[in-house]
């Protein structure tokens, strides 16, 4: 089996999913030509990312948004803590609203 692998947007080859071989849309490339024969015999590629990959990817992208506006707004809790000017309620409400969006990942190797 196959899978389709984009580069800035493009489709520029597959990757070969018993060993994970990237393989170049190169007549002359003799896995290109055994794609090219799988293809023929019926079969499809899968897509680039499949729908799980897709949401993965996205929530990667949500949980690196979240942690990056807590980070960045921390010292504004800090300072209500410390006795100074109290942080806003939409900045409370907002901050509340991010952690909730944040979800653990697994660890990738």
């Amino acid at each position: 089996m196959y899978k389709e692998q984009y580069s800035e947007g493009k489709l520029n080859g597959y990757i070969r999913l018993s060993d994970n071989a990237y393989i170049p849309m190169v007549e002359e490339n003799m896995d290109y030509q055994a794609y090219l024969e799988w293809v023929a015999e019926g079969n499809t590629p899968d897509p680039a990312e499949t729908t799980e990959e897709i949401a993965t990817r996205e929530q990667r992208e949500t949980n690196a948004s979240a942690i990056e506006y807590l980070a960045e707004t921390d010292w504004y809790l800090l300072r209500e803590l410390d006795g100074g000017v109290a942080m806003t309620t939409e900045m409370k409400t907002e901050r509340a609203k991010r952690r909730l969006e944040v979800t653990r990942q697994p660890i990738e190797a």
